[in-house]
């Protein structure tokens, strides 16, 4: 997903929470020609911690609320893609759009099923 990113955007910054993937993760892009995806291990419930505010932000596990730090994170008019709702049952793909005044409009888009997203 990093390496799709790194060809829409500018500068990709994604976490990955099994520590034995992050070489991985790290190898694939660049093996694919693309410089710039910055891969760390991490907890994408936590966000990028001194990464600032981000234009998109996209997350690729399910889970029952959008984390408070990812909101945070979120530019003025950026975009927030996460599925949400239960790990067992129905979840939605939802995009949350931070309005310029710090707002945020919430819309589902799709029915989709992902693996649960984890804290730690």
């Amino acid at each position: 997903m990093a390496a799709l990113a790194a060809k829409l955007g500018r500068e990709v910054c994604a976490l990955e929470r099994h520590e034995a993937l992050v070489q991985r993760a790290r190898s694939r892009p660049r093996h694919l020609g693309c410089r710039n995806v910055d891969v760390r291990h991490g907890d994408g419930t936590a966000g990028w911690p001194e990464g600032g505010e981000f234009d998109v932000i996209l997350v690729s596990a399910a889970g029952a609320q959008t984390p408070a730090v990812l909101k945070a994170q979120l530019a003025p008019s950026g975009r927030l893609l996460i599925p949400l709702g239960d790990p067992d049952g129905v979840q939605w793909l939802t995009k949350l759009t931070r309005e310029p005044d710090g707002r945020f409009v919430e819309e589902r888009i799709e029915e989709v099923r992902f693996v649960p997203l984890i804290s730690g």
